[in-house]
C-alpha cells in the first residue's frame, strides 16, 4: 500500500472514528438509561445550582475558545437542563466570552506562528 493510496482513506478515518465511538458508546444503552441520566442531572442541578451554572458556563466557554464543534449540542443542553430562561442566558454570556477568549488567544498567542504563514501565501498582505 502506497502513500497516495493512504492519503486518499484519510476522509474516511474520521467517519469510522465517530462510528466506531458511536458503536461501543451505545450498543448497551436503552431510552430508560438516558431518562435516568437526564434525571440525575436534573436532580443535581437543582441541589447545586450555582455550580452547575459554573461548570457549564466554564464548558461551554472552553469549548467555543477551543473551536470543538459541540457549542449547538451545548445549547440545546443548556435548554434541557437549566430551562429556557436560564439555559438561554447561561448560553449568550458564554458564546461570546469564549469568541472572546478565542480572539485573544489567536491574536496574542499565536500570532507570531501565523503571521509567516499568511505571508507566504499572500505577499501582498
Amino acid at each position: 500500500m502506497t502513500w497516495r493510496s493512504i492519503k486518499r482513506l484519510w476522509p474516511v478515518l474520521p467517519i469510522s472514528v465517530i462510528w466506531t465511538v458511536y458503536y461501543l458508546a451505545y450498543q448497551h444503552t436503552s431510552f430508560q438509561e438516558f431518562k435516568q441520566l437526564y434525571q440525575n442531572l436534573v436532580t443535581w442541578k437543582q441541589q447545586h445550582l450555582l455550580l452547575s451554572s459554573i461548570l457549564f458556563s466554564a464548558t461551554y466557554i472552553t469549548i467555543v475558545t477551543c473551536s470543538i464543534p459541540l457549542a449547538t449540542i451545548m445549547s440545546i443542553f443548556s435548554g434541557a437542563i437549566f430551562g429556557p430562561i436560564l439555559g438561554c442566558t447561561l448560553v449568550i454570556i458564554s458564546a461570546p466570552t469564549g469568541a472572546f477568549l478565542q480572539y485573544l488567544v489567536v491574536r496574542h498567542l499565536l500570532y507570531s506562528w501565523i503571521q509567516p504563514k499568511i505571508q507566504q501565501l499572500s505577499p501582498k498582505l
